[in-house]
């Protein structure tokens, strides 16, 4: 079944192997199984080319994507577009390409078993994120880290003690890492406890996972109101006034 995909010329084709951990990035095909025009996710600058492979390689090779093009896109992100035919790429380094122009025709040089378009997608730390999410969507504005607060001794806070904490987009570790967490205390928005971790949301839409030692959970302390006798003593003369006047 075809879906909307805005690399491909014409706007849908078909995924045919998706991202995993042991192949991050996705290949994609035309509509129907069918071979295209590769264009511009987005605007966006040429910052890395090969145009002249004309055969295929091993996953060792020094061509493993054979002609590709590389584009540097707003807010740091990248996208890569690898396995173009032989004599078909359309752009040169440093070349300034708006969203849909022509890349290249999808082929099969490089480490490819057919013809399609690889599709890798960086985040501005470099990265490789899951691409499928903006196959038909703008990329994701870069997201700020969060930052350390002051102790508050009224309410419970979480003290981050790792020092490679990641922060991710959703209580999960699939979700994307915007980076790690400075050491520091924070406050809590929400809490979700999953079967492996307790995540805390930090800020709005940022959360860090506790395996029970990465972070800390500092209580709200009470606070003893103590009275004294010269305190008794006024307040009982004020109710011996109230209770003159009101009954």
């Amino acid at each position: 079944m075809s879906v909307k995909v805005r690399i491909i010329e014409g706007g849908l084709g078909e995924i045919t192997q998706s991202y995993s951990s042991s192949h991050t990035g996705m290949d994609i095909v035309g509509k129907g199984y069918t071979l295209a025009n590769v264009v511009a996710h987005s605007d966006g600058e040429v910052i890395e080319i090969v145009k002249d492979c004309n055969y295929n390689t091993y996953p060792n090779g020094a061509r493993i994507y054979g002609n590709y093009v590389k584009l540097k896109h707003a807010d740091g992100y990248c996208t890569l577009y690898g396995h173009g035919a032989y004599n078909t790429v359309k752009v040169n380094k440093g070349d300034k390409v708006k969203r849909g122009a022509v890349l290249f025709y999808m082929g099969n040089t490089g480490y490819s078993n057919g013809g399609h378009v690889h599709l890798d997608l960086y985040d501005p730390k470099g990265n490789k994120i899951n691409p499928e999410p903006y196959l038909d969507a703008d990329l994701p504005k870069e997201v700020e880290l969060p930052q350390p607060v002051e102790r508050n001794k009224n309410a419970t806070q979480l003290q981050v003690i790792e020092t490679q904490l990641n922060v991710r987009l959703d209580h999960t570790t699939s979700a994307q890492s915007i980076g790690f967490c400075p050491v520091g205390i924070y406050n809590i928005v929400s809490e979700y406890k999953d079967d492996k971790y307790t995540w805390y949301e930090i800020e709005k839409g940022k959360w860090v996972a506790n395996d029970g030692t990465w972070c800390k959970l500092l209580p709200a302390e009470k606070n003893e109101v103590v009275l004294t006798k010269e305190k008794y003593n006024e307040l009982c003369e004020k109710l011996w006034q109230y209770l003159k006047e009101n009954l």
